[in-house]
């Protein structure tokens, strides 16, 4: 039998990563509804409405990366994965 010792998760051992695309309406009640502790990246999907900066706004410790073009839902998935810390 196979034994694993794990370690307790905090918040701060978890991200959320959301894709957004034109998402400025609505993205603050996303980020609000995540608690305090829990690492925060957003992948923009070269939003035209401000996405970023109401992101920034709400959320300054959120880790942003802004797309030139719209890179799609799976692939925008993927650049966040990689920019968290235990990948």
């Amino acid at each position: 039998m196979l034994m694993t010792m794990t370690m307790p998760l905090t918040l701060s051992d978890v991200s959320a990563v959301i894709v957004t695309f034109n998402s400025a309406h609505i993205i603050a009640r996303c980020l609000n509804a995540l608690p305090d502790g829990v690492g925060v990246i957003v992948v923009d999907n070269a939003s035209t409405d401000g996405t970023c900066q109401r992101v920034r706004s709400v959320r300054a410790d959120a880790v942003i990366v802004q797309n030139a073009v719209n890179e799609g839902y799976g692939r925008a998935n993927n650049q966040g994965m990689a920019g968290h810390p235990s990948v």
